[in-house]
């Protein structure tokens, strides 16, 4: 490949190695191929029956958030919820409650939804369940039967389901901080990229 140069002299850029080429793009179809893998039927069936006493926990649970979803469409409302909703509009940060949440309805509000945000924080909740399981599993190596019976007060409490249902900022600053503890407990050392990710997780 050439490049012109100042009057008629040319100069030669320099060609990547083909071995090199090659070796990036192996690396980059070994990367598909890895996340591919990684919820691929066989992973996922695999995965299922290592943990087949937490999946029968979770299905319940899930089935819960479904009544709740499907039973108070598609939102429950507290005092706080009007000022969220307020706050949104102008997008302004409030002088008591966290600004952080309103940046999460504001990124919703395209959608012109109510059921997407009451879905993400049950969704929300359920992952707080399966963190409290994966971290006591991996972590700590606990019997599938007590790793499972840690998760079950979130994943079951009544008080936990109703917020969810809310127009508020409470799961939301739940799962963000079960999600930092997650990624600090899930190894003796964690690196410091991912202390700085911690970090800024818990700064959101």
């Amino acid at each position: 490949m050439t490049a012109p140069a100042s009057g008629s002299r040319r100069v030669t850029l320099p060609r990547l190695p083909g071995s090199f080429r090659r070796n990036h793009s192996t690396a980059a179809e070994g990367s598909r191929g890895w996340f591919a893998s990684l919820f691929s039927p066989t992973a996922i069936r695999a995965l299922i029956a290592g943990n087949r006493l937490f999946v029968l926990v979770l299905i319940p649970a899930i089935a819960l958030r479904a009544d709740a979803e499907l039973g108070y469409r598609w939102q429950s409302w507290f005092n706080d919820s009007f000022q969220y909703m307020g706050d949104v509009i102008g997008l302004h940060p409030d002088v008591t409650r966290p600004a952080g949440y309103v940046l999460f309805l504001k990124l919703l509000e395209p959608l012109h939804s109510y059921a997407v945000i009451t879905i993400l924080q049950h969704l929300m909740g359920v992952a707080v369940g399966v963190m409290v399981y994966a971290v006591a599993r991996h972590r700590f190596g606990v019997a599938p039967w007590i790793a499972s019976l840690a998760a079950v007060p979130v994943l079951y409490d009544g008080f936990q389901i109703q917020l969810e249902h809310l127009i508020l900022s409470d799961v939301l600053f739940e799962f963000l901080l079960a999600l930092a503890t997650t990624l600090l407990l899930w190894d003796s050392k964690p690196s410091w990229q991912r202390c700085t990710l911690i970090g800024l997780i818990l700064g959101v």
